[in-house]
This record gives C-alpha cells, structure tokens and sequence, in this order.
C-alpha cells in the first residue's frame, strides 16, 4: 500500500480526513448552540 493518489491508502486517509472535519464542524455547532441563547428553549434536555 502506497498512498499515491487513486490508491486504497490514500482513498481510506481521505475518507478519515473527512470524517474529521464532520466531527469537528459538529462539535462547532453543538458548542455554539450551547453557548447561545437558543439553549433557553430546550433546558429541559440538560
């Protein structure tokens, strides 16, 4: 396995990559809605 482009390595190290960035943006917008005044309307969930 090389990680030239095209290849399983480099296919499954981009696949993570994205993954990462979901994860990240996700953590982004779960911290900014929980920092906003939005949480007031659903503090029955905390």
């Amino acid at each position: 396995m090389n990680g030239k482009a095209g290849s399983e390595a480099h296919i499954d190290a981009v696949e993570k990559m994205t993954r990462r960035d979901i994860i990240d943006e996700l953590e982004r917008v779960i911290h900014s809605l929980q920092e906003s005044p939005v949480r007031y309307l659903f503090w029955w969930r905390n």
